[in-house]
């Protein structure tokens, strides 16, 4: 049964946590996805299915509504939160990275882009995504779309239904069909590049939707023990295995990124995802002992996000040089250095024992910087104080 004797900001800085250990791990298995591995449930519950919903569950979760207010200076600090939370740091961290990939491509590294002042300031608004070690961000990009898409349909919707809760459950159809026409305008529309820029946020108003419903109006209520919940959500999946034919694997990723894989089944999956693992972060919540580490990743995903492909491109870069001295070379005989010259989402050393090594270089090397950037920024409010 629900209780609420704990901290639920908590709760949501594990769920973040979890969701960005599949994105990392959905990266260093990019293309080689086993149905059977951790937090699939051996296949019921793909990573890839439902990760970037529970970012969007969490993100509704906390929303603050400047809907609410009659007043254009609550809306213009709005937009000024988001352009510095995540237009700010989107722009700073690729165009690093685009640089930094002029500087590899003189060392035989072709997969990525290099440095143009179109490529930096536009293509984020007309291409799916730049191909930079941190191109998982295209997320900051959709996101920041989103939520402007957000507060216009709540201030749009507040000015013509003023029950709340009848204005909260037609926003969550209007968009849950906004996502669904926007996929299947990808599918049969054939849009441009940039189309999909905009397509894709909304296919991500459905999710930031549930979680502001879900807070505001079940959360209250959400007493189910846990045997039934966890009953009720694995038949549902089962349903939705069933009627997908087993193709729920992709369509979490693909169905907000370029829409390769598109229908219901995202949005289902999605919401199952995200509730499965809602219930599970509050389960850890009753361990005694709070876990800094947990809310320290909580609060740091999006430079998680930006980081840990570069973090399991470094590890791929000493293996290199052990390669090139012929060290290890028992330990190394997956070792592509093809690949490692070519091919972005790839861990180099093909052993499945290898996920866990990647898996920590890409989170630590993402934590070490979040806490560099973190320091810095105290020293800067320091000196203004």
């Amino acid at each position: 049964m629900k209780q609420h004797s704990y901290d639920t900001s908590y709760q949501l800085y594990i769920l973040s946590a979890i969701a960005i250990f599949f994105v990392i791990l959905g990266h260093i298995r990019f293309g080689y996805v086993d149905m059977t591995e951790i937090g699939t449930f051996y296949g019921w519950f793909p990573y890839y299915s439902f990760h970037l919903p529970i970012f969007l569950f969490i993100s509704g979760y906390f929303w603050k509504d400047p809907s609410k207010s009659r007043y254009f200076p609550e809306l213009g600090c709005f937009f000024l939160k988001k352009i510095k939370n995540l237009l700010v740091p989107y722009f700073v961290i690729n165009g690093i990275f685009l640089l930094l990939g002029n500087v590899l491509s003189g060392q035989g590294i072709t997969f990525l882009q290099t440095f143009t002042w179109q490529r930096w300031l536009l293509h984020p608004w007309t291409r799916p995504y730049l191909i930079t070690f941190s191109v998982p961000t295209w997320y900051l990009i959709a996101l920041f779309i989103a939520e402007i898409y957000f507060v216009l349909l709540r201030s749009l919707f507040r000015l013509f239904l003023k029950k709340e809760l009848l204005r909260e459950i037609a926003l969550l159809v209007l968009t849950l069909a906004l996502g669904v026409l926007a996929a299947y305008l990808k599918k049969t529309a054939a849009p441009s590049d940039a189309a999909v820029v905009y397509l894709r946020s909304a296919a991500m108003l459905f999710f930031l939707q549930v979680g502001y419903f879900y807070k505001h109006h079940l959360e209250a209520v959400d007493a189910l023990g846990n045997v039934p919940y966890f009953l009720i959500l694995f038949g549902i999946q089962f349903l939705i295995i069933l009627l997908s034919g087993n193709n729920i694997l992709s369509p979490g990723l693909y169905a907000l990124l370029d829409f390769n894989y598109t229908g219901y089944n995202f949005f289902l999956a999605g919401l199952t995802g995200t509730f499965l693992w809602l219930r599970i972060s509050m389960l850890i919540c009753f361990i005694p002992a709070r876990s800094r580490l947990l809310i320290f990743i909580g609060k740091n995903t999006k430079y998680i996000m930006s980081f840990h492909v570069f973090g399991a491109f470094l590890l791929n870069y000493i293996f290199s040089l052990l390669y090139k001295a012929r060290i290890g070379m028992t330990f190394l005989r997956d070792f592509s250095p093809q690949r490692f010259r070519s091919y972005l989402y790839y861990a180099c050393v093909g052993n499945p024992r290898m996920i866990l090594l990647y898996f920590f270089a890409g989170l630590f090397f993402s934590l070490g910087l979040a806490w560099v950037i973190q320091l810095v920024k105290g020293l800067f409010r320091k000196k203004r104080a």
